[in-house]
């Protein structure tokens, strides 16, 4: 005579095994697996103890963090503005020069020091990176360079050969602590960059000058002037943070007004 198991409904199930014996087996109650006998590639997820982690492979490298976005200070910053070149008889104005925090020297093109007319230096070759591979600097030159109103005297690389720079001036790190330079890449709502120099006036010693950013010329870069036409330009001071501020609201308020007028005069028209 058979026997038979009574069960209540949905709580176990009856099964024979091969001889002939009932076998009770719970129900499942996990994704169509009993809890204990789920298969190794389909684990039960736990958000409590993965945290940020798939269930994929554990790697070496897992520990280490990607970041959404490269820091800007990681690799250096750069910003072009526009600075005077002081010699004994002139003084050339350089439209196209470029500070870049990650330089580990400054360089000048050969143009630029043969416009100057300034002494050159031979020096051991040293090898640069470059973004063509690596280069070989063995001249220098020691000039006055003019920068917001302040005047340092820094020496650079000269640059000549089948790789030169685009910028007739490079300002590498070590002038840019020189002069004191100082950038904000978080400035203000619109989280811009701003770069800022030390004034050169001990009667203000906390006075510092916002730099501004210098546009592509369209024609030659240096601009030869007399040496007091061109040192009252280039000592005059910048401006200051607060100045910078009034300036930008300003411009913005006669930005607005221009756009209403123009608004105005162009209802008026189709009015008539």
């Amino acid at each position: 005579m058979a026997h038979i198991i009574k069960t209540e409904p949905d709580t176990c199930d009856v099964d024979v095994d091969m001889n002939g014996c009932p076998e009770i087996k719970t129900e499942p109650s996990f994704g169509g697996y009993d809890e204990h006998t789920y298969p190794a590639d389909e684990i039960k997820p736990d958000a409590s103890a993965m945290g940020h982690y798939s269930k994929s492979k554990v790697t070496p490298n897992d520990h280490l963090k990607t970041p959404t976005s490269i820091p800007a200070d990681l690799n250096g910053t750069c910003f072009h503005l526009t600075g005077f070149i002081v010699c004994k008889d002139r003084c050339i104005k350089v439209q196209r020069m470029l500070i870049d925090s990650g330089a580990s020297s400054s360089f000048i093109t050969a143009a630029a020091v043969n416009a100057t007319g300034l002494a050159v230096f031979k020096c051991e070759p040293k090898s640069f990176s470059t973004c063509n591979g690596y280069t070989q600097r063995d001249k220098f030159v020691i000039f006055d360079l003019c920068i917001a109103g302040v005047r340092k005297t820094i020496s650079a690389y000269v640059d000549e050969g089948a790789y030169v720079h685009k910028d007739e001036i490079i300002i590498g790190a070590e002038a840019t602590t020189k002069f004191s330079m100082h950038c904000n890449t978080n400035f203000g709502k619109k989280h811009e960059t701003r770069w800022s120099i030390k004034a050169d006036v001990k009667s203000r010693p906390r006075t510092r000058y916002v730099l501004q950013k210098a546009s592509r010329p369209s024609g030659s870069p240096l601009h030869t002037y007399s040496l007091k036409d061109g040192l009252d330009v280039a000592m005059s001071p910048g401006e200051t943070s607060k100045q910078r501020d009034a300036r930008d609201k300003w411009e913005r308020k006669l930005a607005a007004s221009k756009k209403a007028e123009a608004k105005y005069w162009e209802a008026r028209r189709k009015k008539i």
